[in-house]
Formats: C-alpha cells, sequence, structure tokens
C-alpha cells in the first residue's frame, strides 16, 4: 500500500465523527496508553507448561480496569499483508523451535532462563539465604534456588568508602591491610543484596494492594513495572537501559502494510517499555549515529521518538492491567510493535555478507497485572511468528519476583550485551 492511500485514510479519519486531532501524529502528542508518572519508583510452581491465552483466573477489581486501547485482538494482525500469528507453546516445542534457527547466543539464553523458571535453580542470593529460608518457608535441604555469585557493579570510589566506614566502625580489627578491599566490598554485596530484597517486598506489597484496589496502567507502571525493570539493568548501566515508551509512536513508512485499511489505526497505539542499549558520545554511540544517518528517515528503531532513536532496541515490554483482555490486547500491540520494527529493520542497507545481520529470534514480554511472560518473535519470509508464552514469575510475592528479576537479568546480560550487541555491530 503507498503512503498516498495512507494519507488520504488518515485525512478521512481525522474527519469522521471518531476524529483524531490535528496533532496525532505531531512529534510530542500524547496517545490512549496513559502516561506513566514522571518517577518509575502467585505463588509460582516449577513452570512446566504454559498458561492459555485467555487467562479468566486474574479476577481483581483493579485488573478489570477498563483499556481505551484501540487494538483488540491478536487476530486482527493475521489482515496485515505480512501477517503475524501468536502460536502457544509447551517448553519442549519453543526449545525445538529455536534450537532449528542455529542462533547460538538464542539457544545459550532460553537455557538459562528454564535453568530458572523450569528447573528453579539459581535465583536467589545465598548471602540472603538466612533471611530468604524465613520469609519464603524454605526448607534446610532447598538449596538448589540459591546461587552463591551475585554481585553488583561497583567503583574504586564506592570501595574506598566502604572502607572508610568500616575502620570508623572497627570493622577492620584483626583484619590485614591487604584484604581490606576484599572486605569493603563483600559488605557492600550484602548491603546491596539487602536493599534490593527491601525493593522487591515494597513492589510485592503495591502489586498486592493494587489487586485489590483499582488503579490504572500508569499507576501499575510507575510503582510495580518500571521499578522491576529498573532493577533489572543495574549491572549493566554502562550498556543497556530500561525506557518508557507509552508516547512514542511508529513513523508512518513502517507502518506495516494492510489488506484493510481502517487497521492502520493500530499506529496510534504504542507498548510500554523496551530495553534498549545506552548509545553515548563513546565509539559505540558513534558509530550508531553514523550508521543511522545513512537511513532515510534516520531512525535505528521504527518510531520517531528522540529517546530511542539512536538507540536499538532489543526486548519489547508491553503491560497491561485489565485481566483476561489484557492478553489479546497486548499481544495484538506487541504485534503490531514488532510487525513495524521488523519492517524497518528490513529498510537497512543490504550487506554482501549477510550471516551476521540475519535477525535472531527476538524476545518480547506481555505482562498483565503481577502475571510476566516472556515469548520469542521469528520474522519469517512471509509471516511472523511469536511462539511461546513462557511463565517467568512475577510480582505477587517474592519467590515470583526474584524468579522474575532473574530471568530479566539473564535477558539483559545473555541477550542485551552480548548476543543483540552483536547482532547490532554487524551493521555499523
Amino acid at each position: 500500500m503507498n503512503h498516498s492511500v495512507i494519507e488520504a485514510w488518515l485525512a478521512d479519519l481525522r474527519s469522521s465523527n471518531e476524529s483524531i486531532p490535528e496533532d496525532e501524529y505531531a512529534e510530542d502528542d500524547t496517545f490512549t496508553t496513559p502516561k506513566a508518572g514522571s518517577n518509575d519508583s502467585l505463588n509460582l510452581s516449577k513452570a512446566t507448561s504454559f498458561p492459555p491465552s485467555e487467562i479468566n483466573s486474574i479476577g481483581s477489581a483493579s485488573c478489570r480496569t477498563r483499556s481505551t486501547s484501540p487494538i483488540k485482538r491478536a487476530d486482527d494482525l493475521r489482515n496485515l499483508d505480512k501477517p503475524v500469528y501468536w502460536r502457544a507453546m509447551s517448553v519442549g516445542d519453543l526449545t525445538k523451535r529455536i534450537s532449528e534457527t542455529q542462533d547460538n547466543g538464542v539457544i545459550s539464553l532460553l537455557h538459562q532462563i528454564k535453568r530458572v523458571v523450569v528447573s528453579g535453580r539459581g535465583y536467589l542470593p545465598q548471602q540472603l539465604r538466612e533471611d530468604l529460608a524465613v520469609e519464603l518457608g524454605l526448607e534446610e535441604d532447598d538449596t538448589h534456588q540459591f546461587v552463591e555469585h551475585v554481585e553488583f557493579s561497583l567503583d574504586q570510589e564506592a570501595i574506598e568508602r566502604g572502607k572508610r566506614n568500616l575502620r570508623r566502625a572497627g570493622g577492620f580489627e584483626d583484619t590485614p591491610k591487604e584484604r581490606w578491599d576484599s572486605v569493603a566490598r563483600n559488605m557492600l554485596y550484602l548491603k546491596a543484596l539487602e536493599d534490593e530484597m527491601e525493593v522487591l517486598k515494597s513492589i510485592v506489597g503495591e502489586t498486592n494492594k493494587f489487586k485489590l484496589i483499582p488503579n490504572a496502567e500508569p499507576e501499575w507502571n510507575q510503582k510495580i513495572h518500571g521499578p522491576m525493570l529498573k532493577l533489572a539493568v543495574r549491572n549493566q548501566q554502562g550498556k543497556v537501559e530500561y525506557k518508557n515508551v507509552t508516547n512514542a509512536k511508529v513513523a508512518i513508512p513502517f507502518i506495516p502494510d494492510t489488506k484493510v485499511p481502517t487497521k492502520l489505526r493500530y499506529a496510534t497505539k504504542m507498548i510500554d517499555y523496551v530495553l534498549a542499549l545506552r548509545t553515548q558520545n563513546d565509539d559505540f554511540g558513534q558509530r550508531v549515529k553514523s550508521f543511522t544517518a545513512t537511513l532515510d528517515p534516520a531512525y535505528f528503531n521504527q518510531s520517531t521518538s528522540d529517546s530511542i532513536r539512536f538507540c536499538p532496541t532489543g526486548v519489547f515490554v508491553e503491560t497491561k492491567v485489565n485481566g483476561s483482555a489484557g492478553w489479546s490486547e497486548g499481544k495484538a500491540q506487541l504485534g503490531f510493535w514488532l510487525a513495524a520494527w521488523f519492517k524497518r529493520v528490513s529498510m537497512f542497507p543490504k550487506r554482501m555478507d549477510s550471516s551476521n545481520v540475519k535477525i535472531p529470534p527476538m524476545p518480547v514480554i506481555l505482562a498483565v497485572c503481577d502475571r510476566w511472560e516472556l515469548h520469542f518473535a521469528f520474522d519469517g519470509d512471509d509471516e511472523i511468528e511469536i511462539c511461546g508464552g513462557l511463565d517467568i514469575g512475577g510480582t505477587g510475592h517474592l519467590d515470583a519476583a526474584y524468579r522474575l528479576l532473574a530471568v530479566l537479568r539473564v535477558l539483559v546480560d545473555s541477550w542485551m550485551a552480548t548476543r543483540f550487541l552483536q547482532w547490532v555491530e554487524g551493521w555499523l
């Protein structure tokens, strides 16, 4: 469909009874997803199967909050010229589907995620075992959940401050001076883990409060979803960041072509968050900007938003609060966003050696109330498949929150900062 048809349709839509304001497509306008606040302040069993696409068990008052999204059904995405299909898969089938790509980075990524959510291994910090055993009601032989090497990025300045504080408190008595750095570092790690646990408890507390008292999507994002993503990127702050993109729109050249013109209204609806590679005034950032300058229009992604114009986005997150309807609406929005992103990437300049720039399966996350699902999107020649539905935890209680945080950190460390970065580097 050429752009003159699109423009004519938009003009007709603006003049209809369901009119869109003239500044709907302005750079800084606000669309139908509510904007989150300015500050991003389940009993989970071992997941061996995937939840159904329509979850009726989430029925709290807050989860029934009405959505104003113009996109209602994932099935509508089948009307795109390159249709998008959501396919529920068992863990085994998803593993087989990803193995068929022969993408070792993504195969390893899924293995690490399954270790947490299927095997229930290595997602709780060993340093807090005594406290967590009480909090979670664990037995003495529950050892497989714990992992010893949970570390945070600490600069030397922080270590020096820690040493000064320990000296003042007499913490170095009978400790050889050559071990002061190690002792200070361990104390700082412990303090960071304790602080993290308190943040997770706060997120769980807000979640359960919101499930009893109705709250809109911006409140969930500000007090629950945003803070969880903030924790996830804390160890990769120099490379990876999370961004609230509720006001980011799809640029007209990347609106997916469709058999039904009225479905182009999808372009006015955004997702909520992305994980993005941080581009600063360093070598990587300059190379991204130089590559982007060769594109028309000059956006790395499919959106005109300045916040992600030069930041390659590698994980897409949609949040919903309205129970069973949220799963369908969220899938529709994520599917459209992905279709636009794949269309944008397909317009990158062709390379003689395309092996290192083949699009890998892309992780996408759908969070409805306190439950989070992970899917992988595959860009085929004639269709886009979004497969999975892996339950990766949630924010309803502390054990689920730790599992979720562990999976998000796997996505940050073993996807964004490695395999996805490698794919981006192939274009620069």
